[in-house]
């Protein structure tokens, strides 16, 4: 058994969905994996795991405590960025000005009317 089976797996499925042969799509699939010196930081969640890990190894940092930024932080972020709800809304629902029924950018609307 080859020791980079699964390696060899991957380039003989990008050689299938492309058509490319065996030299360029190793070139490929290599170049695609992290390099050697990239920190892994593990994680929960594949989403919020994965933005932590590319934000620690491109060196941002919690102003607060000087360590990269955690999951909950990603998260959280994440959660304050997004334009659009499940209902259709771009409004965000989740946090900001605008959360619980409070008044839109121009409006005189107040909450809970």
């Amino acid at each position: 058994m080859t020791a980079h089976k699964h390696l060899k797996e991957r380039i003989r499925a990008r050689m299938a969905r492309t058509g490319e042969s065996y030299t360029t799509a190793r070139r490929h699939v290599l170049n695609a994996l992290p390099p050697s010196d990239y920190q892994l930081t593990g994680g929960v969640h594949p989403d919020t795991h994965a933005i932590a890990g590319v934000l620690a190894n491109r060196g941002m940092l919690d102003p607060s405590t000087g360590r990269p930024l955690s999951e909950a932080m990603v998260s959280g972020s994440a959660a304050a960025w997004a334009p659009a709800t499940s209902s259709g809304s771009s409004r965000p629902t989740t946090c900001g000005p605008w959360s619980s029924g409070s008044a839109t950018p121009g409006s005189t609307r107040t909450a809970g009317r």
